[in-house]
C-alpha cells in the first residue's frame, strides 16, 4: 500500500486519511444527538404546561399593593441588655494603725470572701494587737482611757452593747464598767486583757501582786475598725497574712446591700428609663424569668455614649450569684394607653415636609379606583410604628398603603402623591 510519502501532492493539499475521518464524524453526531434532545425538551415541557400557566407566562405581572390597618393598641419598644450580677455599695475597710509610727504586719486573718461581719467580730492580728469589727458613724481618731468622755466615748459603749458586752451607762464617759466590757471582748477572742494596759504586761501583773498601782487602762484606737450597718457581707479580702500595712491598705471590701445587677446602655436610651421603672431579667444557672427596678442610671466618664444602669432585684439573688452573667429587657418607649398607629412604612412626606398616608381605594379589584391622600400628623415612632394624632388620624380599621407597584414600575411608585416615602 503507498505511504503518504509516495503521494506528495496529496499532502501537500492536506488530504485526510481514513482514521481522522471517523474521529471527525463522531463529534459531529455526539453535538447533533446533545442538541436534538436539548431541543425536545424544550418542546416537550410546553405541552405539559397548563393553559392557565401558558396564560400567566403570556400576560405581564399584575400590579401588587401591600395594606395594612389603622390600629388602636398599646405600644412600647424594648432593649435588650446584657450585663453581670454585683455587689451593690461596695466600701473598703481600711485599718486603724497605732499613732507612733511603728512597723505594722498582718499576722492572723479572720476575714473570709462571702461571710458576713458582725458587731464584735475577731478580724485580724496586726502587730500583737487583735482588731475587732464595731458598729460606728467614724473611726477612732485617739487612744481612750479611763475618764475619758465625748462622742467617740459614747461610740465605743454602744459598739460593745451591740456585740452582746455591757458597757454600764450609755452616757459618753469610759467608766470601769466599759472596762471591764472590754476585758471580755479581748479574752471571747483568746487574747490576754493585759493588751488594754499601757506598759508590758509582766510590769501591770507585778503592780498588782505588789498591791501598788497597776497600768493605766489604754483602749488604742487601732483595736477597732468601724463600720455603718453591722451586719455586713465580705465581697474582697484584700491582704494576706505577712503583708506590710499602712493606712492606704485595704483590708477587705464588705457590703450591706442587696446584689444588683449591672448593664451598660446608649445613653440616648438611658435618657427614656427612670428610677423605680419595672424590669424583667434573667440571670446565667438561675431559673426562670425575674423581677426588679430600676435603682439608678449612671453615665460612663470616660465614653459618653454608654450609660450604665442598675437594677435591683425584688427577691434578693444569692451570694454566689456575684459575676454571674445578666440579661435585661427594659422598656424604653410606651405610650400612655391605647393609641392609633400605622406601620412607618406607610407615612410619607411630600416636598414641603408634610406627613400624610394613602388610603387603599375601597374597590380593591378597580384599576380606575386610586388612592387617597390624607394628611397626618406623627407625634411619635415606636418600635417601628408611627403613632398618629387623633384628630389627623384616618378612622381604626382603615387600610392604608404601606407598598405598590405598577407594571414595569418599582413597589415605591406613589400615584397620589408629590412626595417620597419616609
Amino acid at each position: 500500500m503507498p505511504s503518504k510519502a509516495d503521494r506528495p501532492e496529496q499532502a501537500e493539499r492536506g488530504v485526510f486519511t481514513p482514521r481522522r475521518s471517523v474521529v471527525v464524524l463522531a463529534v459531529v453526531l455526539t453535538v447533533g444527538i446533545m442538541l436534538g434532545l436539548g431541543l425536545g425538551y424544550v418542546v416537550l415541557r410546553s405541552q405539559m404546561a397548563t393553559p392557565e400557566q401558558r396564560a400567566a407566562a403570556a400576560s405581564p405581572l399584575e400590579p401588587l399593593t401591600v395594606t395594612a390597618p389603622v390600629l388602636r393598641e398599646e405600644r412600647q419598644q424594648t432593649v435588650t441588655l446584657t450585663g453581670a450580677v454585683e455587689n451593690s455599695d461596695t466600701i473598703a475597710v481600711r485599718p486603724a494603725l497605732p499613732q507612733d509610727g511603728s512597723a505594722s504586719v498582718l499576722v492572723k486573718s479572720n476575714m473570709k470572701r462571702g461571710e458576713n461581719v458582725d458587731p464584735g467580730m475577731f478580724l485580724a492580728e496586726i502587730s500583737g494587737y487583735p482588731v475587732f469589727a464595731i458598729s460606728g458613724a467614724f473611726p477612732f481618731y485617739r487612744d481612750l482611757t479611763l475618764g475619758d468622755t465625748g462622742e467617740d466615748v459614747a461610740q465605743l459603749q454602744k459598739g460593745l452593747e451591740q456585740a452582746g458586752y455591757s458597757p454600764g451607762e450609755l452616757d459618753g464617759e469610759l467608766r470601769s464598767s466599759t472596762q471591764r466590757a472590754l476585758e471580755h471582748l479581748l479574752r471571747d477572742a483568746g487574747y490576754p486583757p493585759d493588751l488594754l494596759y499601757d506598759g508590758s504586761a509582766d510590769e501591770g501583773r507585778e503592780s498588782s501582786a505588789s498591791g501598788g498601782d497597776s497600768a493605766p487602762l489604754l483602749v488604742p484606737r487601732s483595736l477597732f475598725v468601724v463600720m455603718t450597718d453591722l451586719p455586713v457581707s465580705i465581697v474582697d479580702v484584700g491582704v494576706s497574712v505577712g503583708d506590710p500595712l499602712d493606712e492606704t491598705s485595704t483590708l477587705m471590701s464588705v457590703t450591706n446591700g442587696p446584689l444588683v445587677v449591672t448593664a451598660s446602655i446608649s445613653t440616648v436610651q438611658a435618657a427614656n428609663v427612670t428610677e423605680g421603672q419595672s424590669v424583667t431579667f434573667t440571670v446565667q444557672d438561675q431559673d426562670g424569668e425575674l423581677t426588679g427596678t430600676v435603682s439608678g442610671v449612671e453615665s460612663d466618664p470616660d465614653n459618653p455614649d454608654l450609660s450604665s444602669i442598675f437594677i435591683t432585684p425584688d427577691t434578693a439573688l444569692p451570694a454566689d450569684a456575684v459575676g454571674r452573667d445578666a440579661r435585661a429587657e427594659v422598656v424604653t418607649a410606651s405610650t400612655d394607653g391605647a393609641v392609633l398607629v400605622v406601620p412607618i412604612g406607610a407615612v410619607r412626606s411630600d416636598s414641603s415636609g408634610s406627613d400624610y398616608v394613602l388610603l387603599a381605594p375601597e374597590r380593591a379589584n378597580d384599576e380606575t379606583a386610586l388612592p387617597e391622600r390624607h394628611p397626618v400628623v406623627v407625634r411619635e415612632v415606636i418600635d417601628g410604628a408611627a403613632v398618629l394624632d387623633e384628630g389627623t388620624a384616618p378612622p381604626e380599621g382603615a387600610e392604608v398603603i404601606v407598598a405598590q407597584s405598577e407594571r414595569g414600575t418599582s413597589p415605591a411608585s406613589d400615584d397620589a402623591g408629590d412626595g417620597d416615602g419616609s
